[in-house]
């Protein structure tokens, strides 16, 4: 295969070896140095017919993974744990310490913010089949709360789910995130709150739409949404350590959050019962969730996970949403990201190549997405471009 001398060798991901094309995305060329390439792969001799060219792995051992990334997490403080997953397993990698000093790694804790979304659209897919809720009824039916109305127009079950309500980001009653801030709290703000438009006819991110989707998904089910959580998606896939609210075991293995300089911040308080962004998790959990999502595993809830991240809008040039998800119109990455006080998060999977990654950050500035997407696209490429034999 022909390689670009005139640029900088890159890693592509692989589990054997790494065979360098002279091209590098944007995220891993500003934070990774360049590595020598490693040595040919040695083929059999046979006096049969020409070899086929070898396969390329999709993951990285953790030793290569950690070698990766480790000029990007050098340049940011606190922990880093980074996952991949593919049909031929998964690699995790850490760097730096949890609270109580231990090295990061696939079992450390972290807050995983808006990452809770896509939990709470599975959690509305799972409900929608099985005959609860219907995407297109009015919120207001399905909550013994008020809700907000632009004029005679009411929000929708799935306008909640897509940004689309016209609820604002935040409520105005909701402090600084490390405050509690109750159910009872949201339901004070949404007596006199006021949409910003027309449900479905605009788009503004909306943690307060997703608190009151959880919500709405705890009362229908006549428990909490931690409660409805766990069993549903948590203990169905093995993940035992993803919860709301922290066990003993986890507040052990917390990550602890920091700002860009350094300065550690105080943990978060989900918003309401946490639909929004109140789960906090591992990556060996994640990979398990995103393991789903990528179709490396089939759980009975198969159909739910399609239907909650199936293209249904139009968000702005690059991508399109389903219910939380969003996907990549250039590479048809589905991913979805996640920011609060002091960590930075990120979940995607290529539909259809059963390829996976998890990133999370003990830093609100660590670029989380760019690094994931990356990865996720050269793990594709490394599926794509089989090694050459000579013949």
């Amino acid at each position: 295969m022909k390689r670009a001398a005139a640029i900088a060798i890159f890693i592509a991901v692989v589990a054997a070896c790494f065979v360098c094309f002279g091209h590098r995305p944007a995220a891993l060329s500003a934070g990774i140095s360049q590595m020598p390439p490693m040595p040919p792969r040695v083929q059999p001799v046979t006096a049969a017919a020409p070899r086929a060219a070898a396969p390329r792995f999709a993951v990285l051992s953790p030793q290569q993974l950690k070698k990766l990334v480790a000029p990007l997490a050098r340049k940011y403080p606190g922990a880093l744990v980074v996952g991949l997953v593919s049909p031929e397993g998964q690699s995790v990698t850490g760097f730096g310490k949890d609270l109580q000093g231990h090295a990061a790694n696939g079992d450390t804790v972290f807050e995983t913010a808006s990452l809770s979304k896509v939990f709470s659209a599975l959690l509305l897919a799972q409900a929608v089949n099985r005959g609860e809720l219907q995407l297109d009824e009015p919120a207001k039916d399905a909550v013994c709360w008020r809700v907000p109305a632009y004029g005679a127009t009411e929000i929708t079950i799935c306008q909640l789910a897509q940004h689309m309500s016209g609820l604002p980001d935040w409520p105005d009653n909701r402090g600084n995130t490390t405050s509690p801030y109750s159910s009872r709290d949201l339901q004070c703000y949404l007596e006199h709150g006021q949409l910003q438009f027309p449900p479905g006819e605009g788009i503004i991110y909306s943690n307060t739409g997703f608190a009151l989707l959880g919500e709405i998904l705890a009362q229908k089910a006549h428990t909490s949404y931690e409660r409805l959580l766990t069993e549903n998606v948590c203990r169905p896939l093995g993940m035992n350590d993803t919860r709301v609210h922290l066990t003993a075991s986890m507040r052990n293995r917390l990550a602890i959050g920091h700002k860009a300089n350094g300065k550690q911040m105080a943990s978060s308080a989900p918003t309401a019962g946490g639909g929004a962004d109140g789960i906090r998790s591992t990556a060996n959990d994640l990979l398990k969730f995103v393991s789903a999502y990528a179709g490396i595993t089939q759980p009975d809830f198969e159909k739910a996970i399609c239907d909650s991240y199936r293209v249904r809008e139009n968000v702005d040039e690059a991508n399109d949403i389903g219910l939380g998800w969003y996907t990549r119109r250039a590479d048809g990455i589905v991913w979805k990201g996640g920011c609060i006080a002091g960590y930075r998060t990120y979940l995607g999977f290529i539909p259809g190549k059963h390829l996976g990654v998890v990133v999370l950050a003990g830093c609100n500035a660590f670029p989380s997405p760019d690094l994931g997407k990356d990865l996720l696209l050269e793990m594709e490429q490394a599926l794509a471009s089989p090694i050459a034999s000579d013949n």
